[in-house]
């Protein structure tokens, strides 16, 4: 017969800690079960981290996109730079062919070249200074102190960049054309966060080590005459690339093009990066893996060029039109401002 006292504790021999405790597995599966769900929450929430600032870069380049649209619609209206002509680079062919209208390369947008910002000899270079044929306003150029060679300001731009063959000129030369040449378009530009701005690359000073050398102060140095150059960064840190090289040619019976110290290939890329936007620039982020993706490994190498140039180039010498498409893995997650633009790219050029 059960007595009230075994009633109470249960049957004889079972303590009723023993009956709630758990086992060693029991706890190993628990714990298992509390990882997992943690590591899920840890996935979701990266992934709501990024989905919100491809939000924020594709808002950022509607921005931009806008200013460059404000741009073109002011150079349409009350043409200036883009009725101007260039001077050719003495000894460069055929005295014919001594000017070039800069719409012949950019329509009424801005340019991605800071070449039309300076001289044919920069200053700081060695040896006479060749006329100037810069299109800013006020005689006004690009100028990097201690720079030896033509092009140096152009390499120089991305002083204290590991990488400097990976300077962002394409949209410095925007920006520098949508902040001295047009109030509106400036006045566009400026709603961008501080947060997807950066300074130019600075000099072991802490002044400017690249700018626009303005009139009236010191000669390639910068004072507070002269105007600095930003660039604009996506929501990963990385600066934006932008393409508007509209009808770039190589040589022409009609004219001599503005010197470029871009490689033919990418000028060609980029006019019919142009075409396939419906004649409107390129304006674009790297996404998510632009950190990894803006490297020389993977923009330099001829096998595995991750550049958007590199990438629409031909994969084989001589191949078909049909080539030219945007297919490295690296720029599936490309963020541009017109998103229809990337199904584009992928499909390539019609044969």
């Amino acid at each position: 017969m059960t007595t009230a006292q075994e009633t109470i504790a249960g049957p004889r021999g079972l303590k009723p800690a023993a009956r709630g405790a758990l086992t060693l597995v029991e706890l190993l599966v628990v714990i298992v079960v509390i990882g997992i769900l943690i590591g899920s929450i840890l996935v979701a929430s990266a992934g709501f981290i990024d989905k919100g600032r491809v939000n924020n870069t594709q808002a950022l380049l509607q921005v931009v996109a806008d200013a460059v649209e404000e741009f073109k619609r002011e150079q349409t209206t009350k043409p200036t730079i883009t009725r101007a002509k260039q001077q050719k680079s003495p000894g460069a062919g055929d005295p014919a062919k001594s000017q070039v209208f800069y719409a012949d390369r950019y329509g009424s947008y801005p340019p991605d070249e800071l070449e039309v910002f300076t001289s044919t000899g920069l200053r700081g270079s060695t040896g006479p200074i060749p006329p100037s044929r810069t299109l800013a306003p006020g005689a006004a150029e690009v100028a990097a102190p201690g720079a030896t060679q033509p092009w140096d300001a152009m390499r120089y731009f991305n002083a204290g960049n590991p990488q400097p063959e990976l300077e962002h000129r394409d949209q410095a030369a925007m920006i520098l054309a949508i902040e001295t040449l047009s109030e509106s378009a400036s006045a566009v530009l400026d709603r961008i966060p501080d947060r997807n701005r950066t300074p130019g690359p600075l000099a072991p000073d802490g002044k400017p080590a690249i700018f626009l050398d303005r009139p009236g102060g010191t000669t390639a140095a910068w004072d507070s005459n002269d105007h600095q150059i930003r660039l604009i960064i996506d929501d990963w840190g990385n600066p934006i690339s932008y393409f508007a090289q509209r009808d770039w040619k190589e040589t022409s019976a009609e004219f001599t093009p503005i010197p470029s110290s871009n490689h033919e290939g990418w000028n060609e890329a980029s006019t019919e990066f142009i075409r396939m936007n419906g004649s409107q620039p390129i304006i674009m982020s790297y996404g998510p893996n632009g950190g990894d993706q803006l490297t020389q490994d993977a923009m330099g190498a001829d096998d595995a060029n991750a550049s958007l140039v590199g990438d629409f180039e031909p994969k084989t010498p001589g191949a078909e039109d049909a080539e030219h498409v945007i297919d490295n893995p690296m720029n599936a997650d490309n963020v541009y401002s017109n998103p229809s633009l990337k199904e584009k790219l992928a499909k390539g050029i019609e044969p």
